[in-house]
């Protein structure tokens, strides 16, 4: 059943139930609209969605959240949809679809994908990166293209 009324939703998920203040472990998602589906461990978010975690900071058009053991406990996964963009301290994405895979540590980006962090940028149809190695795997690239890897070891703009 969806939720409405209030101008943003506020929903706090975190692992073990309850917020304390400063738990390092809380995810918090905001959006327009939640559905939650206690059976199936999951609510889907709608509208001007952001997902804010101690590893990852997404921000989206729709995102489906699965949780491990029930509704509101630890975060398993999050898929994100639509004009997708993210950051975690240096690297920046976006991409039209995004899955974090928490309990993997790893973040699949796929739709003209594009990742950055300082001076380098991987661009293709799917990229694979792995919060805790930081390895980035491209694994097709956009319409039958090649994939596109660029380092700007100066970080200067490049001059034709």
């Amino acid at each position: 059943m969806p939720l409405r009324g209030a101008p943003r939703l506020v929903a706090i998920l975190l692992a073990g139930g309850l917020l304390t203040a400063g738990h390092a472990r809380a995810t918090t998602i905001e959006a327009q609209q939640m559905v939650a589906d206690r059976k199936l461990h999951r609510a889907r978010f709608h509208g001007d969605v952001e997902l804010i975690s101690r590893q990852l900071h997404i921000r989206s058009d729709t995102l489906t959240a699965y949780y491990r053991d029930r509704l509101g406990g630890r975060l398993d996964r999050a898929e994100a949809s639509g004009h997708v963009r993210l950051r975690r301290e240096k690297m920046r994405g976006r991409a039209d679809h995004a899955t974090f895979d928490e309990g993997r540590q790893l973040l699949i980006l796929s739709g003209n994908a594009e990742l950055t962090e300082g001076g380098r940028l991987i661009r293709g149809g799917r990229i694979e990166h792995r919060l805790d190695s930081g390895e980035s795997r491209v694994t097709e690239g956009e319409a039958g293209e090649r994939v596109h890897l660029h380092i700007d070891d100066d970080r200067r703009p490049l001059r034709p």
